[in-house]
């Protein structure tokens, strides 16, 4: 590729987040209270909307989406370990019906939920499930989206804490937390 054109691509790319951001440095992000998230390509371009990469090219909405649909297609399946060494499928376990029915959402197939989780982190680079309790005593997954979480970190970089924004209101779950 020519100097020309990787100068005409890195002055599209400044401009491009110069006017998506209204300035060149990163913005600190507050949870579920904007209408983008913001994934970082280095410091080579600077911040771009997910949202807005998402509806506007493409290609990352054509690799994304095929990703995602290899994935969530793929069979999922409980087993347990047998005296011999063998397996045997455990669909009637807890991890059985969980992996055949995962979401917490009556109308979401398994397909839908394990599709948005993938977008989720092709996108945002990270996704949260909430783990619930079904009326009928069944553990279930509850999708959280990636602008309703924020995760604080303590100084060497491990996770301690997830607050959960939503309509209602917030919630706080100190990790470690079976819930999460």
């Amino acid at each position: 590729m020519s100097t020309d054109l990787m100068g005409r691509i890195a002055a599209a790319w400044k401009a491009a987040r110069t006017e998506l951001s209204g300035t060149t440095a990163a913005q600190p992000r507050s949870p579920a209270r904007q209408d983008d998230q913001v994934i970082s390509f280095g410091d080579y371009y600077g911040p771009v909307p997910t949202s807005r990469a998402w509806k506007g090219e493409y290609a990352v909405r054509t690799v994304v989406d095929f990703i995602a649909q290899k994935i969530a297609s793929l069979p999922w399946h409980a087993y347990r370990r047998l005296d011999d060494g063998e397996r045997e499928r455990a669909d009637d376990s807890e991890l059985g019906r969980l992996v055949s029915r995962p979401s917490a959402v009556p109308t979401e197939s398994r397909y839908r939920l394990f599709h948005s989780l993938m977008v989720d982190t092709l996108l945002s680079d990270r996704w949260l499930c909430l783990v619930v309790v079904d009326r009928e005593y069944n553990y279930r997954l509850r999708r959280v989206p990636p602008a309703c979480f924020d995760v604080s970190y303590n100084s060497i970089g491990e996770p301690r804490r997830v607050t959960v924004t939503l309509e209602d209101g917030t919630a706080v779950y100190d990790l470690p937390d079976p819930r999460i």
